[in-house]
């Protein structure tokens, strides 16, 4: 499409310019996540990956994170919301920087695999004394039961291959990696046809209060 640009016998309009850029930033996109992916994998596995601890509030944390991936969710005519009221939530400790990575690549997935006019939520509660849990749910697909041990596998995506959905099948390897690596857990529930829920487990704030879990029933903030 580049090329066709630049050709000066081209005679596209402005409106098919405006598509061929379009789909050249949509494919440099694509790359670059690919690029940025296999380097992080490698010094993963290459045991380089430096971590900066840090108490990181959660509001901000989960704000950052849905801001980050809005412009997908509309592309994709998914209902991107925060659920409940994270400001209470404690603080938890972890690499701030690499905490949002792990929540925007499964706020992606959640946007990514599901359904048009889809909702993907992402929330925060106390779990048990002393540590927080983190919630991504979405309204997609599913995963099939027989398929879930292999959602952690690097470079499997479950078939996904086959359709036109862009990604790399390391995404969430990363994650589990970079979680284990900063102290706490990951894990997720599916039924087909219902959507998933992939959640993380980390360790609250030193001194932070434990007892702030917010309602069951309180409402759900969407972003416009």
């Amino acid at each position: 499409f580049a090329e066709v640009l630049l050709n000066e016998k081209a005679q596209a309009s402005g409106e098919q310019r405006r598509d061929y850029v379009g789909l050249i930033l949509k494919a440099g996109r694509q790359l670059l996540a690919l690029v940025t992916d296999t380097l992080d994998f490698a010094e993963l596995e290459a045991g380089r990956v430096r971590f900066v601890p840090d108490d990181v509030p959660i509001a901000d944390l989960l704000d950052d994170a849905v801001a980050m991936m809005m412009p997908i969710a509309k592309d994709r005519a998914v209902t991107l919301a925060i659920a409940g009221t994270p400001d209470r939530i404690p603080a938890v400790r972890a690499d701030r920087r690499r905490l949002l990575q792990i929540l925007t690549n499964l706020l992606s997935n959640a946007v990514k695999y599901n359904v048009p006019g889809g909702h993907a939520t992402v929330s925060a509660a106390v779990a048990e004394q002393g540590w927080v849990r983190i919630a991504v749910e979405d309204t997609g697909r599913g995963i099939p039961a027989e398929r879930q041990a292999e959602v952690f596998e690097p470079f499997n995506r479950l078939g996904a291959e086959a359709r036109t959905i862009e990604g790399t099948g390391i995404g969430l390897t990363i994650c589990r990696r970079l979680i284990l690596r900063m102290g706490g857990r990951i894990g997720f529930e599916s039924r087909v046809g219902q959507g998933s829920r992939f959640w993380v487990l980390l360790p609250a704030a030193e001194g932070a209060p434990q007892d702030q879990a917010p309602l069951d029933d309180e409402p759900i903030r969407e972003r416009a």
